[in-house]
């Protein structure tokens, strides 16, 4: 399994009062991201949605939520998805935002016990640089493909914080941070997710040094005082300040290398992550691992 580079576009100044907040609601929330167990044994009510297509379309924009044309809300998704028997389920995005994040994140949970086959995301973004790159959190689908590629060619990305440990968690809630490993960098990584978006990589980066692109990224520079004695995750970070400082300095560079397409690939993609996250005013958190 080779090394890969996780970014997410986070307002720092959020993260940085997360730690040590004890804020009870955020910490469920991120315990139940972990997807290690359900204490919730309740009888679900029936949704009020009726006569929903076995093959529905969850539509998100900015704030509004619609299935099947009906308007929901966050709460609701988990009740409607589980209970209509809905078997192919398509998500329009129009732009990522928190509420895209947590409707993801009830989608995520209730996936397991929801009887949908399979999950389709498409991008309805008016920038497609933004809507190519920007990836939809919790767990991850590639975009539909385009009409020439086969639809069973397309592999579901998932990414999975079942490993988290709740105690890490628990720590940077509380903001015992005197004894601090690579529990807590995953756990700092689950933060991220919950409170950022994840900005998309198609998997094409890995280290960052040999881009080339001289990104203060590649030293590590955690957001908060944590330590993993040099294991992995190796974490950096840039303030919003420097995301756009940076990317400029990138919007000015070549990005041409033809000795290595993919790495020429890999630089675009960086760059458009920089802008992303400069268009949202959000600084980056990245995980090397």
């Amino acid at each position: 399994m080779g090394y890969s580079t996780s970014l997410y576009a986070v307002d720092i100044a959020e993260l940085v009062a997360a730690i040590g907040s004890e804020d009870s609601a955020l910490l469920a929330k991120l315990r139940a991201a972990t997807n290690e167990e359900s204490d919730n044994d309740e009888v679900q009510p029936e949704s009020d949605i009726a006569s929903l297509n076995p093959d529905s379309t969850l539509r998100i924009v900015h704030e509004s939520i619609h299935l099947d044309d009906h308007p929901i809300t966050v709460d609701e998704v988990t009740t409607a998805l589980s209970g209509v028997g809905i078997i192919i389920l398509e998500i329009v995005i129009h732009i990522p935002s928190h509420t895209q994040e947590d409707v993801l994140m009830a989608i995520h949970e209730c996936f397991p016990n929801s009887g949908i086959e399979k999950i389709l995301i498409r991008y309805e973004c008016e920038d497609p640089e933004l809507a190519k790159y920007s990836s939809p959190g919790p767990f991850l689908f590639r975009p539909l493909p385009d009409e020439e590629e086969e639809d069973d060619e397309i592999e579901p990305l998932i990414a999975s914080f079942t490993h988290v440990s709740h105690d890490a968690i628990s720590d940077l809630v509380s903001g015992n941070l005197a004894r601090t490993d690579s529990t807590h960098g995953s756990a700092l990584e689950l933060l991220c997710h919950v409170l950022g978006i994840r900005l998309g990589d198609g998997g094409m980066i890995g280290d960052l040094s040999p881009l080339d692109l001289g990104l203060p990224l590649e030293h590590v520079r955690p957001p908060i005082p944590i330590l993993t004695h040099g294991d992995f995750p190796m974490i950096s970070h840039l303030t919003a300040q420097e995301t756009a400082q940076e990317a400029k300095r990138l919007s000015e560079l070549s990005m041409d290398f033809p000795d290595d397409p993919d790495i020429e690939e890999a630089r675009l993609i960086i760059r458009t992550c920089l802008d992303t996250a400069t268009a949202q005013s959000r600084g980056i958190v990245s995980f090397y691992q």
